[in-house]
């Protein structure tokens, strides 16, 4: 019973911080975006910032990236502390992520070999997204490049990675028992 609230209770914050942490990088991404097309906009004050860009918002109420309030300290950074800000939110909640779902696998299978392959799993496909990066910046296909390896650590950056071991394990074990069985 315990074990089940503490993993409820993981799942729980798991999603809590992924909102906030989706919040974040939407903010950092809009005003970044917007920023640039708005000459002078990195030069003005925090509140000259949030009224230029507001001056600006599209009427778009389904769509998130429009229709959103933008986190006010946002505004105080520059354009170089906001490129920096996006790619550290991407390597603090890869970690965070990472703890989160070795966690889950930690609670579920009590096993520290499991544990041991989530990390090799982050390890790897980080490297991969970061390769595919890489890759394509060289080669001129930045964007595209982007798309792809933003797909990879967002998955990363969720509860997939124990969506798919979790249920795995659990198959595992159903077919080790009936193995055993005949």
């Amino acid at each position: 019973m315990k074990k089940s609230v503490i993993l409820v209770l993981m799942v729980v914050c798991a999603l809590v911080v992924g909102f906030y942490q989706e919040r974040i990088k939407i903010s950092v991404n809009y005003v970044l975006e917007y920023g640039e097309s708005i000459p002078g906009f990195f030069q003005m004050s925090a509140s000259q910032k949030h009224e230029a860009i507001e001056a600006q918002r599209v009427f778009a109420p389904f769509d998130y990236y429009h229709n959103h309030s933008t986190e006010a300290w946002i505004y105080n950074l520059n354009q170089s502390q906001l490129v920096k800000l996006k790619w550290s939110i991407t390597g603090f909640f890869l970690v965070l992520f990472c703890l989160i779902n070795a966690s889950i696998v930690w609670l579920v299978s009590n096993n520290k070999r499991m544990v041991h392959w989530v990390v090799v799993f982050y390890a790897g496909l980080t490297l991969i997204a970061f390769s595919i990066y890489v890759f394509g910046h060289l080669s001129g296909y930045t964007a595209q490049a982007y798309a792809m390896s933003r797909k990879v650590t967002g998955a990363l950056q969720s509860l997939v990675p124990s969506m798919i071991i979790v249920p795995a394990l659990w198959l595992l074990k159903i077919q080790k028992r009936q193995h055993e069985s005949t």
